[in-house]
């Protein structure tokens, strides 16, 4: 917890700033990112940070297995708790009741101490996350993650989708992607550029205009998150592959809470 009583946030702009952090984050959904899952590197795992904490310690603490794994049933996620416990009980340098015993009461005295609501049935929790946000989103992504609207006016207006939703980008194409960028809403280009980033393109002139077309709408900090992301990959295959699989997101700022 920050102790806004503390000297140094005395300051009134300071102070502001660490309330609206806050609030922010109470807000702000959890994004697992997998890079090494490559058909499902980015998941929605909470809506805000406290959900994820509850997550975190649901299910006798076991909840946070959901946090880095995706099963596709409780079944699944059964088998994978019974197989962990299997594997620590077959180790004579592990104390396997202990650690359970340990595990059980912190998860406790969390759920205790910042009053957290303990979810019963962690899958279906996350399964219930994911289908809540479908009908917010404006646009869909390959990622699943979707584009939310940016201001509350747009809600229900429709935006098309950007020409290569649901197919490969033909990121070599420049011309088609200059007018696309030059003509299209705010929202379809975040789409596409949720879009470009699951399909782990690495082709420097696409990602010079789509980086001019992010800064060109103020997107400055997620511009040079996508550079810095893309560039070491460009540097190592000069001349080589052109796509690779990058496994990273740029946030959730592209697009919305």
């Amino acid at each position: 917890m920050v102790d806004i009583n503390h000297p140094v946030f005395r300051m009134p702009s300071l102070l502001q700033e660490v309330i609206r952090w806050e609030q922010d984050l109470a807000k702000v959904p959890i994004i697992c990112v997998s890079p090494m899952d490559f058909d499902n590197a980015v998941r929605l795992v909470a809506c805000n940070l406290r959900q994820f904490f509850q997550l975190w310690f649901s299910h006798d603490g076991w909840g946070r297995a959901l946090l880095l794994n995706d099963f596709e049933s409780d079944e699944a996620y059964a088998c994978h708790i019974r197989k962990q416990m299997e594997e620590t009980c077959a180790s004579d340098s592990f104390d396997q009741e202990r650690y359970h015993r340990e595990l059980r009461a912190a998860s406790a005295s969390a759920v205790h101490r910042f009053g957290l609501q303990d979810i019963s049935n962690p899958v279906e929790h996350i399964r219930w996350i994911r289908q809540q946000r479908k009908p917010c989103c404006l646009l869909p992504t390959q990622d699943g993650l979707g584009i939310m609207p940016l201001t509350s006016s747009i809600e229900k207006v429709e935006v098309e989708p950007h020409p290569w939703s649901a197919m490969d980008i033909e990121y070599e194409d420049l011309q088609a992607l200059d007018a696309f960028l030059s003509n299209s809403s705010i929202e379809a280009i975040l789409s596409f550029v949720r879009d470009y980033q699951h399909q782990g393109v690495v082709h420097e002139p696409s990602l010079r205009l789509i980086g001019a077309s992010l800064q060109q709408h103020g997107f400055e900090l997620e511009a040079k998150k996508l550079r810095d992301a893309v560039y070491p990959f460009l540097e190592q295959n000069r001349g080589g592959v052109q796509v690779l699989s990058v496994g990273m997101i740029i946030g959730e700022n592209i697009g919305g809470n």
